[in-house]
């Protein structure tokens, strides 16, 4: 008896080091995973720091195209605009200037000499190329 009382003594004594062990080691493991996790965020942080001031200056950018495309178009109506003015006062003066130039127009003399007459009034020639009329 006095044999068995030493083993369970001794196992009893030695259990605590073996649990101490056991929980440094778990200890450890779970610091080194906290670590790299803390490393991981910090990293993580920065990039959406640097991401997130890229997208600020995109979005600067983009205001800035925005606007300059919004003066374009102001622009570009006005020109428009402008075009439309100058096309109806085109109008009008083409109209003035076939109106004074029928108002102006005579009768062509006949002439005197009947020949002459003859030779260069009675016949009329008339070409007409269609590429002409795209110049």
């Amino acid at each position: 008896m006095a044999l068995s009382r030493r083993t369970g003594a001794r196992f009893q004594g030695s259990i605590w080091p073996g649990f101490v062990d056991a929980m440094t080691g778990l200890l450890l493991v779970l610091m080194f995973v906290l670590t790299i996790f803390m490393v991981l965020q910090a990293v993580q942080t920065q990039r959406i720091n640097g991401q997130e001031n890229e997208l600020n200056s995109l979005s600067g950018e983009v205001a800035a195209l925005a606007q300059a495309l919004g003066m374009e178009r102001q622009t570009t109506a006005e020109l428009e605009a402008e075009l439309g003015t100058l096309n109806t006062s085109l109008t009008a003066a083409r109209d003035q200037a076939a109106e004074q130039a029928v108002r102006q127009a005579r009768r062509f003399p006949v002439p005197g000499n009947n020949s002459q007459f003859e030779r260069y009034f009675r016949r009329f020639y008339f070409l007409f190329q269609p590429e002409d009329l795209l110049r």
